[in-house]
C-alpha cells in the first residue's frame, strides 16, 4: 500500500518534474530523496483535484447524496445526478473537471466559498507558496511547489476514501440512458504509469 501511495506522490508531480521542479519524498522513511527547484512555484493542473476531494470530505461525509453535473465545463460524463461518491471516483480517477465544479458548487456558500477554503486549508497546513482560483486546475493560476503538493499528497494518505480511489484502475458509473441504465467506465488517466 505504500509502495502504491510513494508512486501516486511520484505521479501526480510529473507535471512539476516536466517544468523542472522534482520533490522524491519516501514516505516509508519520512525523508526526502531527491530536491531540483522544490521552491519554484508553478502551475499545477489537475494536482488540484486532491485538495477539492480533501475539502469536499471535510465539509460533508455522506457520499450518498446526490448533485446534479455541472454544466459549466465539459465531462466524460452524461448530465444528470450522481452521487457525492461518483463525482469524487470521476474527479480523482478520470480528472473529471465537471465532477470537481459540481462538488465546488455545492459547497455552503458556492464555489467562491469553496476556494477560499481551499487556500485557508492550503494555509493552514504551510502551503504558503500554493494558491487556488478554481477547483478542478483549469486556470493556470492554480499554482504550487514541488515542497507544498508533496505536504498535500502526504496529507491525502491520511484520508482512507482518497487512498482507496487511488488504488483503482478504472470504476463504472451507472448512468441513465433514454428509459434504460448502462455503466461507463472511466480509465485512470495515470493508468499506465500507476498500474504498470
Amino acid at each position: 500500500m505504500l509502495k502504491k501511495i510513494l508512486i501516486t506522490v511520484l505521479v501526480c508531480m510529473v507535471t512539476i518534474a516536466r517544468a523542472d521542479s522534482v520533490l522524491l519524498y519516501n514516505i516509508s522513511n519520512n525523508k526526502y530523496e531527491m530536491s531540483r527547484n522544490a521552491d519554484q512555484v508553478r502551475s499545477i493542473a489537475s494536482i488540484t483535484k486532491v485538495m477539492t476531494a480533501m475539502v469536499t470530505l471535510d465539509a460533508d461525509r455522506d457520499l450518498a447524496r446526490k448533485l446534479m453535473l455541472s454544466k459549466s465545463v465539459r465531462s466524460h460524463l452524461p448530465r444528470q445526478l450522481y452521487t457525492r461518491e461518483q463525482l469524487i471516483k470521476a474527479m480523482l480517477v478520470k480528472s473529471d473537471n465537471a465532477a470537481a465544479e459540481t462538488l465546488a458548487e455545492d459547497y455552503p456558500g458556492g464555489r467562491s466559498a469553496f476556494i477560499a477554503r481551499m487556500n485557508f486549508q492550503a494555509m493552514l497546513w504551510g502551503m504558503n507558496q500554493t494558491n487556488f482560483v478554481d477547483p478542478s486546475g483549469l486556470g493556470v493560476f492554480n499554482t504550487s511547489t514541488a515542497r507544498d503538493v508533496a505536504e498535500m499528497m502526504h496529507i491525502a494518505t491520511g484520508y482512507w476514501f482518497i487512498r482507496e480511489i487511488s488504488n483503482l484502475k478504472h470504476v463504472a458509473l451507472e448512468t441513465k440512458y433514454k428509459k434504460s441504465i448502462r455503466n461507463i467506465k472511466l480509465d485512470h488517466t495515470s493508468g499506465p504509469l500507476l498500474f504498470a
